[in-house]
């Protein structure tokens, strides 16, 4: 079995392998997924996820002249609060200190849903906690500029189990 991902024109663009699925599961599809939006805009990309845990807390690194993207992809059908924020931005830490370039650095938080991944709290102003968390981060460093990205993915209701990766 496999997942074949196509493009606008119906031409076939990635052949994602059964035995991927079974490594890693949705969280894998999305990481490919992620990784061939950034191609599609012009990056080169290395994929990490082959690493499991020795990925050091980055999935992507997608490279432009002058220009790095160190890439946590979070496949997740729940919220994502202020300790999971802080968890991942440790995780990739140290990794993204080693690897910075003269150029411009970004950490992309990608998630699928912007509206399920950092809900809006009506008593908290429309703002959401954890978003706050990831955003003041910017705020206390200057090496690298921190972003949520949002990478639309459909998937069949049978792939989508459980919360996510």
């Amino acid at each position: 079995m496999s997942i074949s991902v196509f493009d606008a024109d119906g031409s076939q663009i990635s052949l994602i392998p059964s035995r991927a699925l079974a490594r890693g599961g949705i969280g894998y599809v999305f990481e490919r997924f992620a990784c061939l939006d950034y191609e599609r805009r012009g990056y080169v990309v290395e994929q990490r996820s082959s690493l499991g845990y020795l990925d050091r807390g980055i999935d992507l690194v997608a490279d432009a002249p002058g220009e790095r993207i160190f890439v946590q992809c979070k496949f997740t059908l729940q919220s994502l609060g202020p300790k999971k924020i802080e968890q991942l931005l440790y995780a990739a830490s140290s990794f993204i200190q080693q690897n910075l370039i003269d150029g411009a650095n970004y950490f992309d938080l990608v998630v699928p849903a912007l509206e399920i991944a950092f809900p809006r709290n009506r008593r908290n102003g429309g703002r959401n906690a954890a978003y706050e968390a990831f955003s003041a981060r910017n705020r206390l460093q200057r090496s690298v500029v921190l972003r949520v990205v949002e990478v639309p993915i459909e998937l069949p209701d049978v792939l989508v189990s459980g919360d996510g990766v």
